[in-house]
């Protein structure tokens, strides 16, 4: 059942009850996380086994109620374990989050804080805490925070952004590409930056006479394979994957991919070498008020439009297309994005 079938559902009463509570380890999901920002969370119940439908007012807001008293209830026993815990960074990790969940950021960064001081091996810990405001935020994030956050996703990630997040980013870059294209231009060399599961490859498809995608995370990449939309499929860091690859294909996408990419300088230095003389790159990004780059306190970079104007021309590019556009819908919000589409200039 599509989203808007999901909302006629709810427009003709939804639910009569609040949903059940769910396990309290699923709070530290990151499709809960995903879901909460959508507006859903605990909202989201399953009917008759038709899929979750949006229940009524009065209904949300006991399920939201009775979801933050779990919350807290999960909060007391885990504090009050982590002295005896076996991996007491892992339970202060899974406490971050359900600070997060609990609106309290303060506290999640303290988690955090201890989480790495505890088990300074895993550098993942500190992209969280500069995302929020503990340290000074790296030019990237780390390899190991991407895999890890996207290998946990994994599985209920096209769910999640297509029925709760309005997920609308790839079909829109299409739209600008085509534009950007010669009228009836196809049959192209396309690789797909950060392909993810697949989404923005459905998207891009029939353009393509070959179609390669880069991921960092093998739960990605196993989604993407089984969909058998690909030539090929390689897993890695994306900078690294496409370096020695010269002039080898005619469009690169990068969609919902630089939300984890600061500096976006080494990226379009690579893409320009692997594009074809003409080659376009269709990209998009959070928009930023601001000019260069932020790291936002959701682990994701906003970039502003006149500092990725700016990278661009000094890789190589000119400007061919640019649009704003809402990305995707969080906590009941549009997220402001921008799409772009350079030309590799001669």
């Amino acid at each position: 059942m599509n989203r808007h079938e999901r909302r006629k559902l709810g427009k003709r009463g939804g639910v009569a009850a609040p949903p059940a509570p769910r396990a309290a380890g699923r709070a530290t999901a990151i499709s809960d996380f995903l879901l909460a920002q959508a507006g859903q969370g605990e909202i989201a119940v399953s009917l008759d086994g038709i899929g979750p439908v949006k229940a009524d007012p009065l209904a949300a807001a006991a399920a939201a109620q009775r979801r933050s008293a779990e919350l807290l209830a999960e909060v007391a026993r885990l504090e009050g374990g982590l002295a005896a815990s076996p991996d007491p960074a892992s339970a202060l990790v899974q406490l971050a989050r359900l600070h997060l969940e609990l609106k309290a950021p303060e506290r999640a960064l303290a988690c955090y804080v201890r989480a790495l001081e505890i088990a300074p091996e895993r550098r993942e810990l500190a992209h969280s805490i500069a995302a929020l405001g503990g340290a000074e935020a790296p030019d990237r994030c780390s390899d190991a925070y991407v895999r890890d956050l996207f290998d946990r996703f994994a599985r209920t990630f096209d769910d999640t952004l297509g029925h709760w997040l309005d997920y609308r980013a790839p079909e829109a870059l299409r739209a600008l590409v085509d534009r950007a294209l010669p009228t009836g231009r196809g049959g192209l060399d396309i690789v797909d930056l950060g392909c993810g599961t697949g989404l923005s490859g459905r998207a891009f498809r029939t353009l393509a006479a070959r179609l390669d995608g880069i991921d960092l995370s093998p739960g990605m990449l196993a989604k993407a394979r089984a969909r058998k939309l690909y030539d090929d499929l390689f897993e890695g860091e994306i900078v690294a994957a496409l370096a020695g690859r010269p002039q080898r294909y005619d469009l690169a996408i990068a969609t919902d991919v630089l939300i984890y990419i600061g500096d976006l300088a080494p990226l379009f230095a690579v893409t320009r070498a692997a594009l074809c003389p003409a080659g376009l790159f269709g990209l998009s990004i959070e928009a930023a008020e601001a000019d260069g780059f932020v790291l936002t306190p959701s682990g994701r970079y906003a970039h502003g439009d006149g500092y990725v104007r700016a990278t661009a021309t000094a890789a190589g590019f000119d400007l061919a297309l640019t649009e704003t556009t809402a990305l995707r819908t969080e906590d009941g919000k549009p997220v402001a994005g921008r799409l772009y589409a350079f030309r590799k200039s001669s």
